[in-house]
């Protein structure tokens, strides 16, 4: 038998040290991969959640949802690109406003709620909200029956008016209002929880919006939408926006529609606007219909004319007369008042007396648009009207070349108003890469003017138009 002779340990060694430098060179490879393909799937964008573009590959289609047709077929809607501007400065002084009326409100505090972020999500952009107008992907959409006008979305606006004339006697005040509010947060409740939705509120100081972007349909934001809805116009002395001091929490960053003068029209533009930032692709508005008073924007020769221009020293001496009489004729107005109050004192001290009695019992008490909360009149036998003041006189107007130039473009029309709404939202949906969204409106109890308004506003935006003639009962607000 063959005896082997045995390996030399230095040998044995030399065996047990190379064996260990493979197992270390195959680990070290095994890593190389693995990681190599963690950093590789780390490097492959996901599906954005943005709100400013469309997530890549999603499809998009143009089709208008089916509800309404527009009213003119050949009237379509422009699609050219827009360079975006802001309006959060201030506007310059006009003779249409003196006040702030014309001026957009403070930015939207950081306050609001804000919508769950979902997975990969990047701010600052365009959330992937589906349309039912745009065929866009996204949420669940929802069918909504919104006083008896019939819409579908997945993103979807309520928009309401709270300007004064909304709670005028004739309307029910804010007893039939508050079946408005009960009856939005029943449409509210309906909506599938993946169905986004948000609410604005406008009248004529402003906005208020129920959250900085549109919020998933869930049980919470359900509640937190109806505790918000609650605290609107319940009564002639808390109506309007709440929000910001008043002023509404809604200052649009896209093109407005023109020069607003809100001290002459409730702010139907804002609420418009904040859905359209918001990529609506459904809008519910429910309004009297007054058409916001507004004008085009000077063109660029017009701004320049007006820089140049100046109060012509014909016009200052004229001007300077008008005041001076009417500080003369100012000085009797005040010695005639005393004389009144003197003479009269006992009959105005009875009339304060019972002014005073109006308004605790707030008897006749109701609401006109421009003029807010007015009580049944007083009259006192024997008492005369109370002597009026002088009118002051105007300011005269700057001139260029020995014309007059405007401070503001000329009034828009109804039809000019809706033409631009149009405008704006093809414009900057097109942009973003979605479809404009439907516009569905309710007209409650309103003029013919207005019914008209609202009306062509719904049907040139694809969407719907109903009339409510009588106030909603109050039995059964809740």
């Amino acid at each position: 038998m063959v005896k082997f002779m045995a390996l030399p340990s230095w040998i044995k060694k030399i065996k047990k040290a190379w064996a260990f430098s493979i197992a270390v060179a195959v680990h070290v490879l095994l890593l190389l991969i693995f990681g190599s393909y963690v950093l590789f799937k780390g490097s492959v964008p996901r599906m954005p959640f943005t709100s400013q573009e469309v997530p890549a590959g999603e499809e998009i289609s143009d089709a208008p949802p089916s509800e309404a047709p527009p009213e003119d077929p050949s009237e379509t809607m422009s699609a050219t690109e827009v360079t975006e501007t802001t309006t959060t400065e201030p506007l310059e002084t006009d003779l249409i406003a003196t006040s702030s009326s014309l001026a957009p409100p403070p930015p939207m505090p950081a306050s609001l709620p804000q919508p769950p972020a979902a997975a990969g999500a990047t701010s600052g952009k365009m959330p992937s909200f589906g349309g039912g107008g745009g065929g866009r992907g996204g949420g669940k959409g929802s069918a909504v029956n919104f006083f008896g006008v019939r819409g579908e979305g997945r993103n979807v606006y309520f928009v309401i008016d709270l300007s004064d004339s909304m709670l005028e006697q004739r309307r029910g005040g804010p007893a039939a209002f508050s079946r408005i509010k009960a009856e939005v947060k029943k449409m509210i409740q309906s909506l599938d929880p993946e169905t986004n939705f948000n609410i604005v509120c406008f009248a004529a100081s402003g906005a208020d919006l129920f959250a900085a972007q549109s919020v998933p349909a869930t049980d919470s934001q359900k509640k937190a939408a109806g505790e918000f809805i609650d605290k609107y116009n319940n009564s002639l002395e808390t109506r309007g926006v709440k929000l910001n001091n008043g002023r509404g929490n809604f200052s649009p960053r896209i093109p407005t529609i023109g020069r607003v003068d809100s001290s002459a029209a409730t702010r139907l533009d804002l609420g418009l606007l904040a859905a359209f930032e918001g990529f609506a692709d459904t809008v519910f508005l429910i309004s009297d219909g007054k058409a916001p008073k507004t004008y085009a924007e000077l063109s660029e020769e017009a701004k320049k004319q007006m820089a140049g221009a100046e109060i012509d020293d014909a016009d200052k001496e004229r001007y300077q007369r008008q005041v001076a009489d009417w500080r003369k004729e100012y000085e009797a107005y005040t010695e005639e008042i005393k004389r009144y109050r003197e003479k009269y004192k006992d009959l105005l001290a009875k009339k304060a007396a019972r002014e005073r009695e109006v308004r605790e019992k707030g008897i006749g008490k109701k609401v006109i648009e421009g003029q807010g909360v007015v009580y049944e009149q007083v009259k006192i036998p024997g008492l005369p009207p109370e002597p009026r003041p002088p009118e002051a006189p105007k300011p005269p107007a700057k001139k260029a070349d020995g014309r007059a130039v405007a401070t503001v473009g000329k009034e828009m029309k109804e039809d000019d108003i809706i033409a631009r709404i149009r405008e704006i939202a093809a414009e900057y949906y097109k942009k973003n890469g979605v479809s404009p969204p439907s516009i569905h409106t309710v007209g409650y109890m309103s003029e013919e003017n207005e019914r008209k308004f609202l009306e062509r506003l719904a049907r040139r935006n694809n969407g719907n138009y109903r009339q409510i003639s009588a106030p909603l009962p109050k039995d059964d607000a809740g």
